[in-house]
């Protein structure tokens, strides 16, 4: 039996390297770490980490805030659309306030008297404590119009804010400003948007309503100073706004933040992409286009040379059918040339040998004919080599 083999002696422990310190209940503090390592976090071993983009860098990119230039506009056309009828019941109230007013000033001095309101005046006032009393029920009957009329537009402003911050979380002015308000709380969406709408109307109309109402009810001290606190309470929710945060103090108090939608920009992008691949379609047509041009002209000089080819083919061989043509047509012209020159000369020995011709021939008046044209012929003969020879030619 083999004895067994030494066991080497265990190395000490050696001291455990840094790790470095994560915050508990972070992202990185569930990803293990990876022996060896020196302390990174990694959840990959050494050397077999994958070659890419960090995972922070596959994440969403947080939404940006929006700016004040955004913010500004968009409560710009909120604004108008809650006073342009806001202003217009103002102005019903005030046009109701004028058309009674000289009812009012009758009402007063029947409700008075006319012979003490005489006297008020001609008295300089005294004795006109009295006065107070009925001129402020018959006021309040008279401005009970405009009074309602003023605390209408925080009305109309509330309803305006929370219904659409609750249904879209964007006002028409933060749909054109492409903003949007956000809880900073996952989950909550009413309440904030609740908060939001009458926080807001607080500030902007809130205030200004109810001084101008305690103003026209005839608290016009009070009045004055709850206008005073409006614009102050204004100015404060705008300054924290300035910081890096970009929320007002009705954004913190809502708990909301508004951001931008980055609409715009994804619009303008997608645009640019189909401006890049219309483009690239195009010239891609026109590359195919140039190249079935090219195609079609190479197809076409390519028939006409084949077509050249075979007219000079055929060129010879209808040379040589039209000369065959006429070799044959003047073989047969001389054929029947000869053939008509055999006849002649048949028709002409036929002609000789008949009896009457032999007769003729024979006669003495043809031996006579002919031995004059041999004279004839003779003597023709003879003046012909005299002119060539020179001499001239004898009177005979």
């Amino acid at each position: 039996m083999a004895a067994p083999s030494a066991v080497p002696p265990l190395a000490p422990p050696s001291a455990a390297p840094p790790v470095a310190s994560v915050p508990m209940g972070s992202p990185a503090a569930l990803l293990p770490v990876a022996a060896g390592s020196s302390g990174s976090l990694s959840p990959w071993p050494p050397g077999t980490a994958p070659v890419g983009p960090a995972p922070s860098a596959l994440l969403p990119a947080p939404p940006r805030r929006a700016g004040l230039v955004r913010r500004a506009a968009g409560w710009g056309v909120d604004y108008c659309i809650v006073m342009v009828p806001g202003l217009l019941l103002v102005a019903y109230g005030v046009a109701n306030l004028v058309r009674e007013l000289p009812g009012y000033v009758g009402a007063v001095a029947a409700g008075f008297g006319v012979s003490r309101l005489i006297g008020l005046i001609t008295h300089r006032g005294a004795g006109g404590e009295s006065v107070g009393g009925v001129a402020a029920g018959a006021w309040l009957g008279l401005a009970l119009p405009l009074l309602l009329a003023i605390l209408a537009v925080p009305l109309l402003q509330f309803v305006y804010q929370a219904s659409l911050l609750v249904w879209r979380g964007r006002t028409v002015g933060k749909m054109l400003a492409d903003t949007k308000v956000v809880p900073v709380r996952a989950g909550a969406r009413v309440a904030p948007a609740v908060g939001r709408a009458f926080a807001t109307t607080l500030v902007e109309t809130g205030l200004v309503g109810f001084g101008l109402a305690l103003a026209v009810y005839g608290e016009l001290v009070a009045g004055v100073l709850v206008l005073v606190a409006a614009t102050v309470v204004w100015w404060v929710n705008l300054l924290p706004a300035l910081g890096s945060g970009r929320r007002t103090l009705v954004d913190r108090l809502a708990g909301t933040v508004v951001i931008r939608r980055e609409l715009y920009s994804q619009v303008a992008a997608h645009t640019a992409q189909l401006a890049r691949r219309t483009s690239g379609a195009a010239v891609v047509a026109g590359r195919m286009g140039a190249d079935a041009a090219v195609v079609a002209a190479q197809v076409a000089a390519e028939a006409a040379a084949a077509a050249h080819r075979r007219g000079a083919q055929q060129l010879p061989i209808a040379a040589r059918r039209t000369s065959d043509a006429a070799a044959a047509a003047a073989r047969k012209t001389a054929a029947a040339a000869a053939d008509a020159a055999a006849v002649a000369k048949q028709g002409a020995e036929r002609l000789k040998q008949a009896a009457p011709v032999q007769q003729a021939l024979h006669s003495k008046t043809a031996q006579q004919g002919q031995d004059l044209a041999r004279k004839v012929g003779g003597r023709a003969q003879e003046l012909w080599r005299e002119r060539r020879s020179g001499r001239p030619p004898d009177g005979s």
